[in-house]
């Protein structure tokens, strides 16, 4: 796959995302793709294979109350194409449905090809944030660690 249609696919997989639409998402991928998400968060973690990802979409943004203005409450860029990965950044201006707090969270994605698909995904963000924003710890009491910790 040739470093303009990489760009696109990455494209597609941000405005999906951007949009909440899980199957916009979700086509971006290939079956067997691996998301590896850093920390110990409810997020984080291993999550293998494009059902089980599929499955964990609306989960994950039920997270968050509605959003008015997608295009101005996620921001995101490609970074660095080179043929082999592409990397992003993204940023978004969000609510939590749960705590009704902000969640200024900004994010860096890792994107790895099979064929015409993102195969793999390697996703860094604050996970401090996720754990006072989103599952309400204040951070006195750490979370249990991963079923599937992010491996080198």
């Amino acid at each position: 796959m040739n470093i303009e249609l990489q760009k696109s696919l990455v494209s597609e997989w941000y405005m999906g995302f951007t949009h909440r639409d899980g199957d916009r998402f979700v086509a971006t991928l290939a079956e067997n793709v691996v998301i590896r998400a850093v920390g110990n968060s409810p997020f984080s973690g291993t999550f293998e294979g494009k059902a089980t990802i599929q499955a964990a979409l609306a989960p994950l943004f039920a997270t968050f109350e509605p959003c008015e203005n997608p295009e101005t409450d996620t921001e995101w860029k490609i970074m660095v194409a080179d043929g082999i990965r592409v990397v992003g950044m993204m940023a978004v201006n969000w609510k939590s449905a749960a705590t009704g707090a902000d969640y200024p969270q900004r994010y860096c994605q890792v994107f790895e090809f099979n064929g015409d698909k993102i195969s793999g995904i390697w996703e860094f963000f604050d996970t401090a944030l996720i754990q006072t924003a989103l599952a309400g710890n204040a951070l006195r009491n750490p979370e249990s660690p991963v079923e599937k910790p992010l491996l080198f």
